[in-house]
């Protein structure tokens, strides 16, 4: 065991206080995005949620951000709201892609789980989905379900295209 002078900290110490400060500044940004929703008009909704999927891509220091809504049967997602770092990178929303492109990541989802993932960590099982992945220029990616009044209703996504993130350590 390694000593330590005082006012010294642990390295340990230093990053998991460091996780739980960005795990709270995240708590922090969806409270604010869901108390925001609380008092949009109808009219406006389309508006918040891409402004909302902009504020959640830079807070995980992503390029891009979806949300894809899941066909009831499972089959397929459509891409319903998209946001890019770069206001000429656009896939277009509508876009529809079927779930069995993804079967490890749709495994995941389909249990509720989450998946923050590097590409070159993906399991051999999921080789056609890292060739997917690194087609649409994705290093990185982060998946979460959402659900809404049914199970599944959408998902969302972010990807990074750069090399690292500021989030890197934090898998």
């Amino acid at each position: 065991m390694s000593e330590l002078n005082a006012g010294e900290v642990r390295p340990e110490a230093m990053q998991t206080q460091e996780l739980l400060e960005h795990r709270l500044a995240f708590e922090k940004l969806i409270s604010a995005i869901s108390t925001n929703f609380i008092n949009v008009a109808a009219a406006d909704v389309d508006c918040e949620i891409s402004a909302a999927l902009e504020s959640v891509g830079r807070f995980v220091g992503a390029d891009r951000s979806y949300i894809y809504m899941v066909s009831d049967d499972r089959q397929s997602a459509m891409l319903a709201y998209e946001w890019n770092a770069d206001p000429n990178v656009i896939r277009g929303v509508d876009v529809k892609i079927p779930m069995s492109s993804f079967p490890w990541t749709r495994e995941r989802i389909s249990h509720l789980q989450q998946v923050m993932i590097s590409i070159d960590d993906l399991p051999p099982e999921a080789v056609a989905e890292r060739e997917a992945f690194r087609r649409a220029g994705n290093l990185r990616f982060f998946a979460s379900p959402l659900r809404f009044a049914r199970p599944l209703p959408a998902c969302f996504r972010a990807g990074q295209l750069r090399q690292q993130s500021r989030c890197a350590h934090r898998r």
